[in-house]
Formats: C-alpha cells, sequence, structure tokens
C-alpha cells in the first residue's frame, strides 16, 4: 500500500463531497475522515 496516494485520494475524495461532486453517506465521511487522521498521524 502506498500511504502517500491513499491519503491524496481520500483527500479529494472528501473534497468532491464538499463541493457537492459525490454524494457520500455520513458514514462514509466519517470514514474518510478517520483515515485520513490515521495516515497523517502514521506518517508523522
Amino acid at each position: 500500500n502506498n500511504r502517500y496516494a491513499t491519503l491524496e485520494l481520500a483527500e479529494r475524495m472528501l473534497e468532491a463531497h464538499k463541493r457537492g461532486y459525490w454524494q457520500a453517506t455520513p458514514q462514509g465521511v466519517d470514514r474518510l475522515k478517520t483515515m485520513i487522521l490515521d495516515i497523517e498521524t502514521w506518517l508523522e
């Protein structure tokens, strides 16, 4: 797994949701946010 690529993809998906381009469930958004935080913590 390339964590940098995964982080970039998750951030793009969250941005698309915020802009209204992608409709995610609240659980999906929470999961993306958690994934982003977990990866950022791992990369530090």
